[in-house]
């Protein structure tokens, strides 16, 4: 259970951090409101329908971040192999 933030703080200024979470209310409360909630029709096809103009740019983004997560493993294995190889070759059998 979370300690009440202290009066004049941030966390008190904003009104989160108690045991009722951010919102004030409890699960309960929240979950009754959230299954009052209007149905919207087609949601997630509207959804998709504000990205459809920046396709390319997002397209372009997913690629680079796995090249460049690609390129952040290349450099430990890289040198792994020196000292595997270079600096310690008899510390264990060659690779074939």
């Amino acid at each position: 259970m979370s300690t009440p933030a202290p009066p004049g703080s941030r966390r008190a200024a904003l009104g989160g951090g108690g045991p009722r979470g951010i919102s004030g209310r409890d699960e309960a409360a929240q979950r009754a409101a959230n299954a009052d909630a209007p149905e919207i029709p087609n949601l997630w096809g509207r959804v998709l329908a504000l990205f459809r103009p920046y396709r390319a740019a997002l397209a372009l983004t997913a690629v680079l971040v796995v090249v460049t997560a690609s390129a952040a493993v290349v450099p430990p294995l890289l040198i792994e192999r020196i000292f595997d190889d270079a600096l310690f070759p008899l510390a264990r059998p060659a690779r074939a």
